[in-house]
């Protein structure tokens, strides 16, 4: 392996346990914030109790925060990134429409561009 792969391997290797910790860390500080996502649902006088409680057992919202975290891990890994409250839609049919494919394309070039750079400017320092 060359030193440049062992660099970039090295460095993953040091990622992956931080956005761990990271996400560990993120989703349990907000599971334990007050309110959830039904809590417009719950204010309602409109919607029955029950249909609020159904909505919870559904969504695993009853769960220990573990249980949650760990679901929620093999969902993002699987590409699963849940529904959206907010906008009443699946997060991946957010992204199947073009203006988002036209904001994330030059997003997702940019670690590559940055990666290029910083390859050839270690070489030209040779």
């Amino acid at each position: 392996m060359t030193l440049s792969g062992t660099y970039v391997l090295r460095r993953v290797l040091i990622a992956l346990p931080s956005l761990l910790g990271i996400s560990l860390v993120l989703f349990t500080v907000l599971a334990l914030a007050p309110g959830d996502p039904f809590g417009d649902i719950v204010s309602n006088p409109n919607i029955p109790a029950e249909v609020a409680a159904n909505l919870r057992i559904k969504f695993g919202m009853d769960d220990p925060v573990m249980v949650r975290y760990f679901r929620w891990l093999f969902a993002m890994l699987h590409g699963d990134w849940g529904f959206s409250f907010a906008s009443r839609i699946d997060w991946c049919s957010r992204f199947s429409s073009i203006g988002y494919r036209l904001y994330i394309a030059p997003t997702s070039r940019r670690p590559a561009g940055i990666f290029t750079g910083i390859t050839s400017s270690k070489r030209s320092c040779r």
